[in-house]
């Protein structure tokens, strides 16, 4: 069964610094407790992360994620393309 998830934050920062944050996969274990690594496993032709492995643990469970980006005109988006949950 497929669910999609969807969330709408407005921040008062300019679209290009909020993507910059986002995108910046290795910093997550530095400001997101849950998050104990990530990895960039590809990049795009532009340098940016293209797929990315995350490692967390939340309320006892632990998941391994691994993720393909894309950028978008007005933003970026990803995907889950390989998820493990133990």
């Amino acid at each position: 069964m497929i669910h999609k998830v969807e969330e709408r934050v407005t921040i008062a920062a300019p679209p290009e610094r909020v993507v910059a944050v986002l995108t910046d996969f290795e910093a997550y274990p530095s400001w997101q407790s849950e998050i104990h690594s990530a990895e960039i496993l590809e990049r795009d032709e532009q340098g940016r992360p293209a797929r990315v492995t995350l490692n967390m643990a939340s309320m006892g469970m632990n998941a391994h994620n691994e993720l393909e980006i894309e950028y978008l005109d007005n933003g970026v988006q990803w995907r889950l393309v390989a998820g493990e949950l133990f």
